[in-house]
């Protein structure tokens, strides 16, 4: 396969190139792909391959429970989103209202995770590669709750974080060759489960991620390949979550069959 791969650090670039048709592929969140389909632009979904990567993590060694947490205060980003809405719906299933029971605190992942680092916040929601950031330069760091547990706990499904999208214009004109490319995308998580230093050595090249960083962050990276058609219905469960608290996360209407490529 002749693939020119273009490694982005905000989403919205590789969303401007799916809307104007300069890219056939794209790695988004799940929510960001249903948002694209909402907004009429013609894309398919062909696989899941990150199922969460949300944890709360505390410097308080007191702190060991949902129930803990009462009282206290608690950094968490991204008002609205995803991450946020995981978090409020699993607080209110442990009797845990975020509003009377929490000092929630805003403010940008990055920023978050520095004042966590300088001991200048104790409590936050944050998601990898920042979990393993903090690790790496606060020893005093754990991780309290691993939300992807409880969410599966709750929901008796996965967390369908992150996904692969197709334009239909490509996939229509090179249906065998997405399917191999989504053939080979499957080894190709395998392999960076299996090989971890090789990986690492990968992220530092291309992203420019610390070795350290993603050494650390193996355990709570959750990489599995899943047809998307064959995972539908965690993905509608997910975006019907979401939509209970903030429609606009995905463009508000759960995606129909065309969503989905069949292969």
């Amino acid at each position: 396969m002749n693939i020119e791969t273009i490694i982005h650090k905000n989403k919205n670039i590789a969303v401007s190139r799916l809307i104007n048709g300069n890219t056939d592929l794209a790695l988004l969140p799940t929510n960001e792909a249903a948002k694209l389909y909402n907004k009429g632009v013609e894309i398919k979904i062909t696989n899941i391959h990150t199922w969460g990567l949300f944890y709360v993590l505390t410097t308080n060694p007191g702190l060991d429970s949902w129930e803990d947490l009462k009282g206290k205060e608690v950094y968490v980003p991204e008002k609205g989103g995803p991450m946020d809405i995981i978090f409020s719906y699993i607080a209110g299933k442990k009797d845990i209202d975020l509003k009377k029971d929490l000092s929630v605190v805003r403010a940008k992942p990055g920023e978050i995770s520095k004042l966590i680092i300088n001991n200048m916040a104790e409590t936050a929601v944050l998601r990898e590669p920042f979990v393993s950031q903090v690790f790496l330069k606060n020893e005093d760091v754990k991780i309290l709750i691993n939300l992807q547990d409880d969410w599966k706990t709750e929901m008796k499904i996965r967390l369908p974080q992150a996904s692969l999208v197709v334009t239909d214009q490509f996939s229509a004109k090179n249906k065998d060759l997405v399917i191999s490319f989504n053939e080979e995308y499957k080894k190709a998580v395998e392999w960076v489960v299996e090989h971890q230093s090789e990986t690492a050595q990968l992220g530092f090249e291309y992203m420019n991620t610390p070795t350290e960083v993603t050494m650390l962050s193996y355990p709570r990276l959750n990489l599995v390949f899943s047809k998307a058609v064959s995972v539908k219905e965690e993905i509608d469960s997910y975006l019907n979550l979401l939509k209970r608290y903030n429609p606009k996360t995905f463009g508000g209407i759960i995606p129909d069959e065309k969503f989905y490529f069949h292969y």
